[in-house]
């Protein structure tokens, strides 16, 4: 609940982060309505926004909000309210959702050969659910790389990659291009039913995708984290027009690369 109510009359604790927000006007027009927390938000993903960060947790009356509760809470006004707004730095956080991704890549080779067994001993049902989520993996892995990269004004395929401490960078166009053979490849098996290419599409040229999209990802999530970390939040009112993340995301983000759909065909009896 997010219902502990403060005496009347009492000041609003509202923060960004450990700084005291001084409490936003109500929006023009609304002459004699209080601000709301709402305006709260816009008012403190301004104030990160000049500091190169972005408000990504809402903290009321002591419980952090799901979607779904701060969308419920929005028109809510400040009044007799603990508010706190937690903020991020959009390196630090596209970098740590890198990292995720590039373990998520580093398990697909083991499930691609899991999906390779299924088909070889002609167990087509399983190899149809295996191949579900190695579509799944494949798709969210694209996804991220473009958003994430996207959301700090980076177009993925104009950046590069060392697949060794030692190695020349690599273009990640070229790691994305490969990718999108590849698929154009399992979509070509799935469409032929050609199960015995499929299981070595799989644990071939697959399992070095996998292997590739792995360190790639863990290496530009290195390079993100090497970068200078943002200023420091000066909490007063400010006049900046940036959007909230709990709004905006990573919709700015270019589309993910183009690759055909693979899960339109899946093994069958």
């Amino acid at each position: 609940s997010t219902g502990h109510l403060r005496p009347t009359g009492e000041p609003t604790p509202l923060f960004l982060d450990d700084k005291p927000l001084s409490p936003p006007l109500a929006p023009a027009g609304t002459a004699g309505s209080s601000a709301t927390l709402r305006d709260l938000l816009n008012h403190g993903a301004d104030l990160a926004a000049r500091s190169g960060r972005m408000v990504v947790e809402v903290v009321l009356d002591g419980v952090r909000l799901d979607a779904d509760a701060l969308r419920a809470a929005e028109g809510r006004p400040l009044a007799d309210h603990d508010v706190r707004l937690i903020s991020a730095a959009p390196r630090a956080m596209v970098a740590a959702a890198l990292y995720d991704l590039s373990a998520e890549a580093g398990r697909l080779r083991e499930l691609q050969a899991q999906t390779a067994r299924h088909l070889q001993a002609g167990q087509l049902t399983a190899a149809s659910d295996a191949l579900s989520t190695v579509v799944a993996v494949w798709d969210a892995l694209r996804q991220g790389l473009a958003q994430g990269p996207g959301l700090l004004g980076l177009d993925p395929a104009e950046l590069a990659f060392s697949p060794t401490a030692d190695a020349d960078p690599q273009p990640v166009a070229g790691a994305i291009a490969n990718l999108n053979l590849r698929l154009i490849d399992l979509r070509r098996c799935l469409a032929g039913e050609d199960w015995a290419s499929l299981a070595d599409l799989l644990q071939d040229e697959l399992s070095i995708e996998a292997d590739t999209w792995a360190t790639m990802l863990a290496d530009l999530a290195d390079q993100l984290r090497a970068a200078a970390p943002a200023a420091p939040i000066d909490a007063q009112p400010g006049c900046g027009k940036a959007g909230c993340c709990r709004s905006r995301g990573p919709a700015a983000a270019p589309p993910a690369a183009a690759a055909p759909s693979c899960c339109d065909n899946q093994p069958h009896h």
